[in-house]
């Protein structure tokens, strides 16, 4: 399942998504993916992520975008062609990326960390003013998948049944 969404990089918190888990199983986000115009970059770099589980009262993930994925500030090199597609970081769980030419240049950011949640993952953009590129939107696609309620590995219970914890929704849900 993969869910999208938008909002403006103007000051203000905004809803980019939410994912929802199915009646009696648990959800996993799986990826995350943010795009907005190169123009945009260092105020979308500035803004932040934060991620809330489950309803909870404040966020599980309160982030700056370009901390988040391990690049400080996002900015293109100056001795690189604007033409070509530049990688700032390429690593397993992240990737930061400028691509395109012109009007239509970009940056895409991706992260792969799992987080599991029992309910739902909202994910929201806090921009505050000093942070804002009026007129510039972020695009965020998530995919989520969902698990069963028995979240235990199957080697780990051939070794040690006894010591694997059952996860299941109502557990999880003070944790």
């Amino acid at each position: 399942h993969v869910a999208s969404g938008t909002a403006p990089l103007s000051p203000g918190d905004h809803e980019l998504l939410t994912l929802s888990a199915e009646p009696g199983q648990l959800g996993s986000v799986r990826f995350i993916k943010l795009t907005a115009p190169a123009a945009a970059a260092a105020a979308l770099g500035r803004a932040r992520l934060q991620i809330t589980f489950d309803g909870r009262a404040a966020p599980s993930v309160d982030a700056p975008i370009a901390m988040l994925h391990g690049c400080g500030i996002l900015q293109e090199s100056k001795h690189a062609s604007s033409t070509q597609d530049q990688t700032l970081v390429q690593a397993y769980p992240v990737s930061v990326r400028f691509r395109g030419v012109g009007s239509a240049r970009e940056v895409a950011l991706a992260m792969f960390f799992p987080m599991p949640f029992v309910k739902t993952a909202r994910l929201v953009l806090s921009v505050d003013a000093a942070s804002a590129s009026p007129g510039a939107e972020v695009s965020c696609s998530a995919g989520m998948q969902a698990l069963a309620p028995n979240l235990h590995s199957t080697a780990m219970c051939k070794r040690r049944p006894t010591r694997q914890p059952h996860l299941s929704p109502s557990s999880l849900q003070s944790w």
